[in-house]
């Protein structure tokens, strides 16, 4: 088991919303963490360097200072203090923004506004610490018989051939994930009235900010794979598609 720390826990942070920063303020230290709020870049950069190095830092993605900010302000910290953890907030929920935010060195994303049961929970587990007066509730274990439940995403088919399918989706599927298709092009192509697939790779299209992911067809299954064939000869003949 983690050796769980007691020490007062430090924040420094930045956020050019100065009610934002109140809230922040106020809630945080309703739980003992000292935290320093700040607006501006500079602000940020003296405070870092007049006082001791921070448990965490809480950076807002989307400064107005200029384009971009945030994510320099993330990259800049992240050569300079290499061990400090970072959080980013941001109203956007973009899969892209995100996904820039850890590549750039954050340790963690939160969408605002601010959920401040949330925030204390990723702090306790990413700082492996306590935080005062904060009782996270606990996991309950559901029964076998009541745990399946569903969840649907709209998406488009942008290629398909013997060996998958690629589909265009603004949410993101974790590798190895079964997926089950359903829709017209689905019947049309399989003969079933849905499918399940893995997936087998995802990739994100950064000028979008969607994800390409490719559901692998299984090789064993000789039903499905001839129902592709036979669907692909149907419209390359017809002269619908053509081989890329």
């Amino acid at each position: 088991m983690e050796e769980v720390k007691s020490e007062k826990i430090f924040i420094i942070s930045i956020d050019d919303d100065v009610d934002f920063n109140l809230l922040l303020s106020n809630r945080l230290k309703n739980h003992g963490i000292k935290i320093i709020t700040t607006s501006t870049a500079i602000e940020f950069a003296d405070t870092l360097k007049s006082n001791p190095t921070p448990d965490l830092c809480i950076v807002d993605l989307n400064l107005t200072e200029r384009p971009g900010a945030g994510l320099t302000l993330i990259e800049a910290m992240t050569i300079k203090y290499p061990q400090l953890p970072i959080f980013v907030m941001s109203r956007r929920r973009d899969g892209a923004d995100i996904i820039a935010a850890l590549e750039a060195g954050a340790l963690d994303y939160l969408s605002k506004p601010l959920d401040v049961d949330l925030l204390l929970s990723k702090i306790e587990h990413n700082l492996k610490t306590k935080v005062e007066n904060f009782v996270q509730l606990p996991l309950l274990k559901i029964a076998n018989f009541a745990s399946n439940c569903t969840l649907f995403a709209n998406f488009k088919i942008r290629e398909i051939n013997e060996f998958g399918i690629i589909l265009d989706c603004v949410n993101f599927m974790a590798k190895g994930a079964m997926v089950k298709l359903f829709g017209e092009i689905i019947s049309e192509i399989f003969q079933e009235e849905s499918v399940l697939l893995r997936v087998h790779d995802v990739t994100l299209q950064r000028e979008t900010g969607r994800f390409y992911s490719f559901l692998e067809f299984a090789s064993e299954d000789q039903r499905l794979n001839q129902s592709v064939r036979n669907w692909l000869d149907d419209q390359l003949g017809s002269g619908i598609l053509q081989k890329s």
